[in-house]
């Protein structure tokens, strides 16, 4: 884990609560190349042990939450990966950061990471779910009584 004030934890694995989520900061990027600090909520959850959720802090009462796999987020750190609304990779000519691209209807955002903190993130997830562990944790009659019509 970097040491930057910008990187706060808030372990919540206790009393059956398989859960992991810290805050650290994002650069956003503007088309102009400027760029602007957004503070980001990181969390992992055992009962959905193939997903990541990405809370932003877009200045609107609305909450923005991005959800995607775990070994999307872990893959990019080295090599480009995502070939739909969510693309990571390493970014060019910074080894220390990554580039989180979302794409929705309205457009796409930029974002760059602290390579060290999404690191330090995925490995806490890792004590809670190794990765060959995941299927193991998925409850598989309650994810199929969500197709059943209503």
């Amino acid at each position: 884990m970097s040491d930057d004030a910008d990187f706060r934890t808030r372990n919540d694995i206790s009393a059956g609560a398989n859960t992991y989520r810290c805050t650290t900061v994002l650069q956003y990027w503007l088309a102009d190349g400027r760029y602007f600090p957004t503070e980001v909520d990181l969390q992992y959850n055992s009962d959905d042990p193939f997903a990541v959720k990405c809370h932003f802090d877009a200045g609107t009462p609305a909450e923005v939450v991005w959800m995607f796999s775990r070994e999307l987020l872990a893959d990019g750190l080295f090599a480009p990966t995502g070939e739909g609304d969510v693309k990571v990779r390493p970014c060019p000519g910074d080894p220390l950061s990554v580039e989180i691209i979302l794409w929705a209807p309205t457009g796409h955002t930029r974002y760059t990471a602290d390579a060290a903190d999404l690191t330090t993130f995925l490995f806490r997830t890792y004590e809670i779910v190794q990765p060959e562990d995941e299927v193991s944790y998925v409850d598989f009659d309650l994810e199929l009584s969500r197709l059943e019509p209503r």
